[in-house]
């Protein structure tokens, strides 16, 4: 599995990287980290579960992974994605 992906991040344009806001950055989320940020691939990560004020400690904590701006992910929907992000995907939305 890891081999798979891997070669599925190498191959990528953009690699969005899923954690759980609620449950904060684990030591296995900060070794995927270290990984991506080796990778030739834009990351951008994502705080899943990030509805109401228990989730902003776990936002927070994402920044300290060193990759781009984290985007909430909250529900109903997406929240709407930092200009920075919408920057990193204009290349690959025309």
């Amino acid at each position: 599995m890891r081999a798979q992906t891997a070669a599925a991040v190498g191959d990528a344009d953009v690699a969005l990287f899923l954690i759980d806001a609620r449950a904060g950055v684990t030591p296995l989320d900060q070794a995927i980290a270290r990984w991506l940020r080796s990778a030739d691939t834009v990351v951008i990560p994502i705080a899943n579960k990030a509805e109401g004020r228990a989730a902003e400690p776990g936002i927070m904590e994402m920044f300290a992974l060193g990759l781009a701006i984290p985007v909430p992910a909250r529900y109903p929907c997406l929240s709407p994605l930092p200009a920075e992000t919408v920057a990193l995907l204009r290349p690959w939305n025309s």
